[in-house]
């Protein structure tokens, strides 16, 4: 809760939070240097508005690109780790949106930079958004003139004003809060139930689709580039049946083997903190085939002594290169 209060209201103190957090711990990083940590990013692209904070301009993502090329050795999330004394870096990217291959693909190639797309797939060749992107459209697009909109789930109601740009704001957290629990099936209703109430004018937002076959076969033919699931249908895991799960798991695996003609043994949780998946979960990746699976749990990577099916990762903001190489530093030690 602390930490979400100085990320919404103190966005400027959040470094010094990290920097004195966790002082056990960085004291073992001191003496007992990490071998590498794995970045996260979402989108790249030049959208200002940025709801969840996964957004990094194209030229920060240069800026950050080429600091890490120049410092780290940079590898695939896939490629056997090893510890040396230059520490190693890799990058990462969920859900698999379109402005991945538009934006930051192009600057991967001029570094030679190697980073893994995780794609969620049930989107995949459609011109439609994952479903936490879904509703925010149907919000900001709307035509309707109604200035509340009415929601109900498993028996509770729930009625959200719209009138003004906060109302807004406060109803897109309120509803991913609501819809992430749900299974496929409830929150497929709750977001017909949306679009039927908000009659949005737009079906699909240009930089918001997902990847086609084409472009995820153009990214695996890149000798810096490698593809691994997201799951199917971008679900918290652990709202999910074991059944359900195991078919989210093994269809995705399937559907991206079908596109690029090899193996795929990567995958990161959707949302991917502890309470986004369960042991059952890890147990099913293992016996899937999965050799690889990142969470968003935060950490550093000591060879010898990771759960290859728990990595943590660390997200990044929309930094420039000075700002970046500040964070480089916390993640090392925190």
């Amino acid at each position: 809760m602390f930490k979400q209060q100085l990320k919404g209201k103190f966005p400027q103190l959040l470094p010094i939070y990290h920097r004195w957090r966790h002082p056990l711990r960085k004291a073992k990083n001191y003496w007992d240097r990490p071998d590498g940590i794995v970045l996260m990013y979402h989108r790249v692209n030049h959208d200002q508005f940025d709801p969840y904070g996964t957004i990094v301009s194209p030229e920060n993502f240069e800026a950050q690109v080429a600091f890490l090329v120049n410092r780290y050795r940079v590898l695939s999330f896939g490629a056997p780790w090893k510890s040396e004394d230059k520490p190693f870096v890799c990058i990462t990217f969920d859900d698999g949106y379109v402005d991945n291959y538009r934006y930051a693909f192009p600057i991967l190639e001029k570094y030679e930079c190697p980073a893994t797309f995780f794609v969620a797939t049930e989107e995949i060749g459609k011109e439609k958004e994952l479903w936490d992107n879904d509703f925010i459209r149907m919000l900001i697009y709307r035509t309707s003139a109604q200035q509340k909109l009415y929601l109900s789930i498993h028996g509770r109601e729930y009625e959200l004003p719209l009138q003004r740009k906060n109302d807004v704001a406060h109803a897109i957290y309120t509803i991913h809060d609501l819809l992430i629990g749900l299974s496929v099936k409830d929150r497929s209703s709750i977001m017909l139930t949306m679009q039927e109430q908000l009659s949005p004018c737009l079906e699909c937002r240009d930089d918001y689709r997902i990847l086609n076959e084409k472009e995820i076969l153009s990214l695996d033919s890149s000798l810096y580039v490698e593809i691994g699931s997201h799951g199917e249908t971008h679900s918290r895991m652990s709202a999910l049946t074991l059944q359900d799960q195991e078919r989210e798991l093994f269809d995705s695996k399937k559907r991206l083997e079908g596109i690029i003609g090899h193996s795929v043994d990567l995958f990161t949780y959707p949302f991917g903190k502890n309470t986004d998946f369960s042991i059952e979960t890890v147990q099913l990746l293992k016996n899937i085939g999965y050799a690889k699976a990142a969470t968003t749990n935060t950490g550093q990577i000591h060879v010898g002594n990771v759960d290859n099916l728990q990595i943590p990762r660390w997200n990044v903001g929309n930094w420039n290169r000075a700002v970046f190489q500040s964070w480089m530093e916390i993640f090392f030690s925190s």
